[in-house]
């Protein structure tokens, strides 16, 4: 078994299921925590580190539901694994609660329900729930919070799950959300970062059948995602490199050596702790803690890093998509040298991120073909420092490599464009004022 070979993606696929059984357990235990405790364990930022904060278990249960549809059928072997945790998930989807708080929130109904309309469609029914289901669902729409139109197309793939409906409405929601638009490649947001991989997930199920037709070209949607994924490994935040990287095989596409490279800082931090760090984990205040406080602590910042790895395995496994090492020795002679001229316009590595020390054991023609992705992060990190500079050093490195393809140099010529237009009009309000 080798990194990234079936056997290996499928074992990644059973330690997410095991993640996913062990953090119910722990959710269920932290209900009991003080009900003013903020309930988020998401870090508020793509650098961010958060306070370790309780598990809600609705949310736990509804991604670990989700576990199971996206591992299902994908190997035999993995399914006493996924009939076990869907047996600790039915008493929670399915509870009494769920039913009081669908009569209670009509309008809520797909957010409430979610955990059950995906053991549903594995087989584990429950007939009171899905009658409240069609009652609310046949009557008049009830107000309630208004939904990005990620939100919505989120809403409209479970119910394709529960009804067994088109999906055509699909494409038609896909193109209100942020993957009918060019991202920010200079100044995404985790949020925004976020809702692009959902949107890739809802309108693809999950990689389980093709995806609804796209509103932009693949070739630039993916553009996209491997620049989220230059913000996200600069930022050394796996969770999020990991739900990018589904876009590849939930799109039913090989990865690109930027992915690949991705794909393997990803796996080198699991196999090192066993699990994958979320951005809320700190080794130090991991390796002070024993016993149970440990586990607590792992399944509190990491258990979604984890699971969201077996959505990516598992995708990977149903598209037989294998994530091989970066190409090596298709640059060009036109680029050689780019990487390592791309490296000195970085402001220095920033502490924790992995990518530099896995880019470090790279042979010079891989690391070769990782220049696009290395001028991507010079390139956000002078924006974001707000150095025009800067930034105009590094596209005067990427016209000279040919370096100039993708999304962050095309924005950033934008950039020194405006940054010229506003210089410009500085100058003219100062000699008006003489």
């Amino acid at each position: 078994m080798s990194v990234g070979d079936r056997a290996d993606l499928i074992r990644r696929v059973r330690l997410a299921l095991a993640m996913a059984l062990r953090a119910v357990a722990v959710a269920v235990e932290d209900q009991d925590l003080p009900p003013n405790v903020a309930r988020d364990e998401r870090g508020p930022s793509l650098g961010g580190r958060s306070e370790v904060l309780p598990l809600r278990l609705q949310k736990v249960v509804a991604e670990a539901a989700m576990l199971l549809r996206c591992a299902d059928e994908i190997d035999v072997g993995l399914a006493p694994s996924i009939a076990e945790v869907a047996t600790k998930l039915v008493p929670h989807a399915q509870a009494d609660a769920t039913g009081a708080a669908l009569a209670g929130r009509p309008a809520a109904v797909f957010d409430v329900a979610a955990a059950h309309v995906h053991l549903r469609s594995l087989g584990y029914d429950n007939s009171a729930l899905d009658g409240l289901m069609s009652l609310i669902l046949a009557g008049d729409p009830v107000g309630g919070t208004e939904l990005t139109p990620t939100e919505e197309l989120e809403a409209a793939w479970l119910h394709r799950i529960w009804s067994g409906g088109s999906t055509d409405d699909l494409g038609t929601l896909l193109a209100r959300t942020c993957v009918a638009r060019p991202l920010d490649a200079l100044a995404s947001s985790t949020r925004e970062l976020y809702a692009f991989t959902h949107a890739v997930l809802f309108a693809s199920d999950m990689g389980r059948s093709a995806p609804v037709a796209l509103p932009r070209d693949i070739g630039d949607v993916l553009d996209d995602a491997e620049a989220g994924l230059a913000a996200a490994l600069d930022a050394d935040n796996l969770d999020l490199v990991a739900e990018l990287l589904w876009a590849w095989p939930m799109l039913r596409v090989p990865l690109s050596p930027a992915a690949a490279f991705a794909f393997e800082v990803l796996t080198i931090a699991a196999d090192r702790w066993g699990f994958v760090p979320g951005p809320g984990f700190v080794a130090a205040d991991h390796d002070a803690l024993t016993g149970g406080e440990r586990e607590r602590y792992v399944l509190r910042t990491s258990y979604h890093a984890t699971v969201v790895t077996g959505f990516l395995c598992a995708a990977l496994v149903r598209a037989k998509v294998r994530p091989m090492p970066a190409a090596i020795g298709t640059a060009g002679p036109a680029r050689t040298g780019a990487a390592d001229s791309a490296l000195p316009l970085l402001d220095g590595s920033r502490p924790g991120a992995g990518w530099r020390e896995a880019l470090g054991q790279l042979e010079p023609d891989a690391r070769e073909e990782l220049a696009p992705l290395l001028m991507t992060i010079a390139l956000r990190r002078a924006a974001s420092a707000g150095d025009i500079a800067r930034v105009r050093s590094c596209l005067e490195v990427a016209v000279a490599y040919r370096l100039t393809g993708g999304p962050a140099v095309r924005q950033s010529v934008a950039l020194l464009r405006r940054a010229s237009l506003l210089a410009a009009s500085a100058r003219s309000d100062a000699i008006l004022t003489v």
